[in-house]
């Protein structure tokens, strides 16, 4: 079925069309307000985002340029930071290298304040002594004086007369007697040979009873006593160096009806001066050789006179690489071992502390290396057997310490 349009139906249709978009104008005027006022806000609302949009580039810029300033400053400072560590570093590398130096140093100081006052203690100690010693140089010299005032005369005489009268020979004789035994006594204060029968016979080994008693408490132990007469030494002895001590280097003589006059003799001097056992023990302090004696003395005689026992023991003449001379005791034991006392070198044979012996070599071995780094290695050796009876002695072996070795181990 269609649709009839006619002319009237158009007009209404056009009419219609019309009065609904007047009616829907009208309707809408509020809506289209509405929106324009929105239009305007967001245009303004753009604006303002436009200048704002402005302003923040312009504060980026500015943090930009900001953040750029800080960059360089934190890498300068970072540079800076870097050089500051190294700095810090070599600081307190230069703090702790200083500060091992000051303990080095300090170390030092109490090192020298204490040799000082060990020092200061010695010379205290030696004064007397050294006085006594002086005057009997003085006496000495003052009779080597009149000694050869005497032969001058008396050579005068004989230059005159031709040769001496029967008193003159006499005096002469008595005169030369004294001079040779002037000569040995000297010999005797100066050289370790000639020394034993003064400070190791029984008179003077004697006359250190009491010290022994004392330090060994008259105990029948033998080892742990022999420590204690080491120990003893090495606390109660200092080592001091000897004094200048006049010998007769050399004399003259002449032949008259058999018999050798001394015309005249030298006098020298000699840095030696050998003590009896109980002038160490009286001043407390002596070097390697009175150390030696002292302890050859105080073992000897508390073998001989508390255990009632007769053993071998030496005394060691010691000469090192760089030519210096030393001084010790050594005990053979049996089985080839021996044990080294030592007082003035503070050394002694010892096993975790406590005296032992060990093998000859080997202990000789170690005991030359003990002295390497000072004096160098032992090259000589010579041991005395004293018998302190009467201070005659025997020359027991002497060689190298491989030699010496041999013969303690045979």
């Amino acid at each position: 079925m269609g649709l009839k349009v006619t002319g009237i139906t158009v007009l209404f249709l056009v009419v219609g069309a019309a009065s609904g978009l007047a009616v829907a104008t009208l309707l809408n005027q509020p809506q289209i307000a509405r929106l324009q006022a929105e239009l305007y806000t967001i245009r303004n609302a753009t604006a303002t985002m436009m200048l704002d949009k402005a302003a923040s580039e312009e504060k980026y810029r500015q943090m930009k340029d900001a953040y750029d300033q800080l960059d360089s400053n934190y890498t300068r400072l970072s540079d800076d930071h870097s050089v500051l560590q190294a700095s810090l570093e070599q600081l307190s590398s230069n703090y702790t290298e200083a500060k091992s130096h000051l303990s080095d140093l300090t170390t030092q100081l109490l090192k020298l304040e204490a040799d000082y006052r060990a020092l200061n203690e010695s010379f205290s100690a030696i004064h007397v002594p050294y006085d006594k010693i002086v005057s009997k140089y003085a006496k000495l010299i003052s009779e080597y004086k009149r000694l050869n005032s005497s032969y001058a005369q008396l050579q005068a005489v004989i230059d005159q007369n031709g040769q001496m009268s029967e008193s003159m020979l006499q005096y002469y004789t008595s005169l030369s007697g004294n001079v040779s035994t002037l000569y040995e006594m000297l010999y005797s204060y100066t050289d370790i040979q000639s020394s034993f029968p003064r400070v190791l016979n029984n008179d003077a080994v004697t006359r250190i009873a009491d010290t022994v008693k004392d330090v060994t408490g008259s105990s029948n132990d033998s080892w742990p006593a022999y420590q204690k007469i080491y120990n003893h030494i090495v606390a109660s002895i200092k080592y001091v160096d000897d004094i200048d001590m006049p010998l007769i280097s050399d004399y003259w003589y002449t032949d008259q009806s058999g018999y050798s006059y001394i015309t005249s003799f030298s006098l020298d001097t000699v840095r030696n001066y050998i003590q009896t056992p109980a002038l160490t023990v009286e001043i407390g302090q002596g070097d390697c050789e009175d150390h030696a004696v002292l302890a050859y003395g105080m073992i000897q005689y508390y073998r001989n006179y508390i255990l009632g026992a007769f053993y071998s023991l030496y005394i060691a003449e010691i000469t090192f690489s760089d030519g210096t001379g030393h001084m010790a005791v050594i005990m053979p034991v049996s089985g080839g071992k021996i044990c080294v006392i030592d007082p003035a070198g503070k050394y002694l044979t010892t096993t975790s502390g406590t005296i032992d012996s060990k093998a000859a070599l080997v202990e000789l071995q170690g005991y030359s290396s003990y002295w390497a780094a000072s004096v160098g290695t032992i090259m000589h050796m010579k041991l005395y057997n004293v018998d302190i009876s009467d201070g005659s002695y025997e020359i027991a072996a002497e060689g190298t310490i491989n030699q010496v070795a041999a013969y303690l181990q045979g």
